[in-house]
């Protein structure tokens, strides 16, 4: 519904009730026009509300606010209940409404309604929490309003009834009021720090309207006058009525796009409290309470001035609503209190929490910066085994685990490469200290290196140094990173200096090798040997068979001299069929037996080429 549509709907209903008392006004006092124009007229008023709010109720359909139409569409319908037993009496019946009848109930079924939707509209701006909080200080403030009240309404109409029902009934209209003025009063106290939506201000201003009314038909009441069709207070009512009416459209116009975009995604209207509400109280609510006991003493001395120190009905109801406002007070305090207990527990509360992250975040700041270091040390290893033991010590550390060895796959095979071990069996020998014992917690975290799995790391009773961060994941992957670094830098080193034909030492290698060995030599005074092997007619092998057949051959040889060779002796090809081994610590008769036991182990093994 358009902004539009909903002005102009307003503006006619409330030129409406400004018509119906113009039309009272003009029309004889208690003629019969007059009694249908009165009854008939506010009961059109309130079933045109009727259509709206049910119109409202139907729009807002997955809204949270949907009950307040629905609540206002029924107290609408309790007033056209009250009317027509009214107009019951007066038309068809033709006498006074009696003291109790049917309208009655309407009317005062009313009172309960119209609380029960200012209660809900609290709800929602302020939450229940805050929504109880503030209703215990209306009722102080209201308590104050009735010690007011009591000497010029409530008063008269006690002395001018007697204890009879009749009495109660007409005691429950202002007593409705003042329920309904305590629970506009929670409204406001609860949305001070609230942006009320529009159509609440329509509502709150239609109960208000009735409240007068009713003040004003039961300030006549009790100074013994009549009620009378199209009074003033009747065309307030129907004012208040249209501006029920009023609200219904407001709130059309509210469901039809004209909301916040938290209402747009939540489906809840913008009754929304702000952040720092709780931080930046208002006054009005904490100071309003305690205005209403100076007030009722005030009427209480009044009292006393004007009847003298008896102990009559007025000043009993005084000194026992005195009474009831120190105990809501008192009671107030020690809500007070409470809330401020446990505002004090949740700030204890939340200070140890953000001690302890303050000390796990200095934990994982020490940790991650002790880990930095190692990865910086790590990455400067080219040694596989190296890079493995610095690995597995880093893992354990991190994870606290007890014990801890990395297994490496190579051609399909695993291989344990590190370990280590604070158990109380740590002299035992890696095989055994990389096995699992009774009553231990095994942890295996794949080692993944290029999306490749290259090997497992495993850990014995893990315990994470910080609870808030498992970094064993992020240990293994930079492990496996490491590991998979220095295999390929041996694998590119093995291949620099290889012959890729024979495997032995290239050229290169194997004269540096042989300079190393010889330096050694030379400071420790021992001996090194040198054997040269040279095949003889290779040429002519080649040029007979091929060169394929030579290089098989080569490869032959090759595989010979690593067998007869001890594991200190270096073998290296210097030339196209010419080899060159190293002997460390060997002298001329040492050198002169491997080298026969070379050539036996060649001439008993003959390459046969073809047929």
């Amino acid at each position: 519904m358009t902004r539009r549509k909903v002005i102009a709907g307003s503006l006619a209903l409330i030129v409406a009730a400004l018509a119906y008392s113009a039309t009272n006004f003009l029309l004889p006092e208690g003629s019969t026009a007059a009694l249908a124009v009165s009854d008939f007229g506010i009961m059109a008023m309130e079933g045109a509300t009727i259509g709206l709010g049910l119109l409202a109720f139907k729009r807002a359909a997955g809204r949270d606010d949907r009950w307040l139409w629905g609540l206002l569409t029924l107290w609408a319908f309790a007033n056209v209940l009250g009317g027509a037993g009214r107009a019951f009496y007066d038309l068809a019946l033709g006498r006074e409404v009696p003291s109790i009848s049917v309208a009655d109930i309407g009317y005062l079924l009313a009172y309960p309604l119209a609380s029960l939707t200012l209660v809900i509209g609290a709800k929602r701006a302020a939450g229940r929490a805050r929504t109880l909080m503030v209703a215990l200080d209306a009722l102080i403030f209201t308590s104050g309003l009735a010690g007011i009240s009591w000497p010029f309404l409530l008063e008269p109409l006690a002395r001018t009834s007697g204890p009879s029902a009749g009495f109660w009934v007409t005691l429950a209209y202002p007593v409705g009021d003042l329920v309904v003025i305590l629970c506009f009063v929670i409204l406001m106290f609860a949305s001070i720090n609230a942006r009320l939506p529009k159509y609440m201000f329509a509502i709150c201003a239609a109960f208000i309207v009735q409240v007068i009314a009713d003040a004003a038909h039961v300030a006549i009441v009790s100074r013994g006058g009549a009620y009378l069709a199209g009074s003033w207070p009747a065309g307030l009512w129907t004012l208040g009525i249209a501006l029920g009416g009023a609200a219904a459209l407001l709130g059309m116009e509210s469901v039809g796009g004209r909301v916040s975009e938290q209402t747009a995604t939540s489906g809840k209207a913008s009754l929304t409290q702000p952040v720092d509400a709780r931080l930046n109280p208002p006054i009005a609510p904490l100071v309003l309470p305690y205005v209403s006991l100076p007030i009722v003493a005030g009427m209480i001395g009044l009292q006393l001035i004007t009847d003298g120190p008896r102990w009559n009905k007025e000043l009993q109801v005084l000194a026992y609503l005195g009474l009831g406002l120190v105990l809501l007070l008192l009671a107030r305090q020690s809500l007070t209190v409470a809330q401020n207990r446990g505002l004090t527990n949740r700030l204890s509360r939340m200070s140890q929490e953000l001690g302890q992250r303050v000390e796990d975040l200095a934990q994982l700041t020490g940790d991650l910066e002790t880990l930095n270091a190692h990865a910086d040390y790590l990455n400067g290893l080219k040694s596989l085994t190296e890079v493995a033991a610095e690995s597995v010590d880093i893992a354990c550390w991190a994870t606290g685990s007890r014990a801890g060895w990395i297994i490496l796959t190579e051609d399909g095979q695993e291989k344990v490469i590190a370990y280590c071990d604070d158990r109380d069996n740590a002299d035992q020998s890696p095989p055994d200290a990389t096995q699992q014992q009774p009553g231990e917690e095994l942890q295996a975290v794949p080692l993944l290196a290029r999306g490749v799995v290259i090997g497992t790391i495993f850990l014995v009773d893990p315990k994470l140094r910080n609870r808030k961060l498992d970094l064993t994941h992020m240990i293994a992957a930079h492990v496996a990173t490491a590991l998979d670094n220095a295999r390929r830098y041996e694998e590119a080193l093995r291949f620099a200096e290889r012959d890729p034909l024979t495997g032995l030492l290239n050229h290169r290698a194997i004269h540096a090798h042989l300079i190393e060995e010889g330096g050694r030599a030379e400071r420790n005074r021992n001996e090194v040997s040198v054997l040269m092997l040279d095949l003889d007619d290779f040429k002519l092998l080649n040029d007979t068979f091929g060169h394929p057949a030579g290089d098989r051959v080569l490869r032959r040889v090759g595989e010979t001299a690593r067998r007869v060779l001890r594991q200190s002796d270096r073998a290296g090809r210097v030339g196209g069929d010419e080899l060159m081994i190293v002997l460390p610590d060997t002298g001329s008769e040492g050198a002169a037996y491997l080298s026969e036991r070379l050539r036996e182990e060649l001439v008993s093994n003959p390459f046969a080429i073809s047929e």
